[in-house]
């Protein structure tokens, strides 16, 4: 500072150890404000090891690495269909690996019981017909996967129990049977004057099939009366007469298998997307 006009030197000193410029802004190198080389170099090289760790991380899958993926893969489903077959649930597929989430889409669940071999049919039945929130969404979306488009009424209900074995439990049956009522209807518009009428019908059919070849049962039901009871006050009666007697001499002729002990999985006829519709 300068002893005779009051005023401020704006030179630089030597003893200071920082400088002011006109605009009296500090010019320290050790100013945040002023990043000085060592900064930028540091910068620079965090954006090197950023792009080299990006590099590193696109290098390509060896097929020693992928054949190890897919074996742990297939040894997770398969604990996973150990498990489910033992103890039917969605949990049983995801605690063991079977399905990568935690909580999996009731599209994923459905889409896993189509097509993974080994699932056994009766466990899938059971899951299927649960009265759990978590069991309706998936037998939701299990219906929904199928396509029945221009398909007779007892080929689609052949095609949609073909993946599982029915429960026996009357109230499971009922939850089954809306749903591929509700999902024939959505495919066939105007098939039927509403869903409770092909409800009936479905209802209707499985009680024929268990009547027509049950050996221990007697007192088979005839034409009419299979008629009648598809005809029932909840299904509107609007069912036309030779639809049924078509359908009563397929079901009588051909039995609709939901016993078979083959495993489930495969090729099921279902569509790839699973909760459309």
């Amino acid at each position: 500072v300068a002893g005779g006009g009051g005023g401020v030197e704006t030179g630089t000193g030597t003893g200071g150890g920082f400088e002011l410029d006109p605009g009296g802004v500090n010019r320290d190198a050790g100013d945040p404000s002023t990043p000085g080389p060592s900064a930028r170099d540091g910068d620079a090289a965090a954006s090197s090891s950023a792009s080299k760790s990006t590099d590193a991380s696109k290098s390509p899958i060896t097929e020693s690495q992928r054949f190890h993926m897919a074996k742990a893969r297939k040894k997770s489903i398969q604990a996973a269909v150990e498990l489910f077959n033992s103890k039917p649930s969605v949990a049983a597929l995801t605690g063991v690996g079977g399905l990568s989430n935690e909580n999996p889409d009731p599209v994923d669940v459905a889409n896993f019981l189509l097509r993974t071999k080994g699932l056994d049919k009766a466990a899938v039945g059971e899951l299927l017909g649960g009265h759990d929130d978590e069991s309706v969404a998936v037998m939701r979306a299990f219906a929904r996967s199928f396509d029945f488009s221009k398909l007779d009424f007892d080929v689609a209900l052949r095609v949609f129990l073909k993946p599982f074995r029915l429960p026996g439990e009357a109230q499971k049956i009922d939850r089954l049977m809306e749903a591929f009522a509700a999902r024939y209807c959505a495919c066939n518009d105007g098939a039927f004057a509403n869903t409770d009428a092909a409800y009936v019908l479905a209802f209707a059919v499985i009680m024929l099939n268990t009547d027509a070849h049950n050996d221990a049962m007697d007192g088979k039901l005839t034409r009419d009366e299979f008629a009648a009871m598809a005809r029932s006050a909840e299904s509107g009666g609007d069912v036309d007469d030779a639809m049924l007697h078509t359908l009563y001499d397929r079901v009588v002729k051909d039995e609709i298998k939901f016993t078979d002990e083959e495993k489930g999985g495969g090729d099921t006829g279902a569509g790839a997307g699973a909760g459309a519709g």
